[in-house]
């Protein structure tokens, strides 16, 4: 009996959508949805700057020599390259990145970055994003 019934249900909602292609009431949504599709997992469209930015931001190795650099408790590293890499993980890396609160500790961890990254923007960057 079930069987029957879901081939029914099934009939039922393709003709509805072929119906709806056909007199132009589908509505796909487009951009707006595609984007609220990825939204509860923070994986958003990047604006323009940021978009040109990146490049030089994911250029980072992984050495450490940032943290070692900044000298304080938290880790410039992990909100570098979690932060920059993973946008599902921004909620979490701007967290860390409203540790990094020293300011001439971050301008001595982008000093020496060995590859030059900028990291005092990509902190200012990361602990805005929600």
């Amino acid at each position: 009996m079930m069987g029957g019934r879901a081939l029914l249900l099934l009939a039922f909602h393709f003709w509805k959508h072929i119906l709806k292609k056909v007199s132009f009431l589908y509505d796909a949504g487009g951009e707006r949805r595609f984007v609220s599709n990825y939204e509860p997992d923070h994986l958003l469209p990047f604006s323009g700057s940021v978009r040109a930015a990146l490049p030089s931001w994911q250029g980072c190795t992984g050495c450490g020599l940032c943290d070692a650099a900044y000298g304080g408790g938290a880790s410039v590293l992990a909100v570098v390259g979690a932060g920059v890499r993973d946008t599902s993980q921004l909620v979490a890396a701007a967290r860390d990145a409203a540790a990094l609160t020293d300011a001439e500790g971050l301008e001595r961890a982008e000093a020496a970055c060995p590859v030059g990254v900028p990291v005092r923007a990509v902190v200012a960057w990361v602990r805005e994003a929600r």
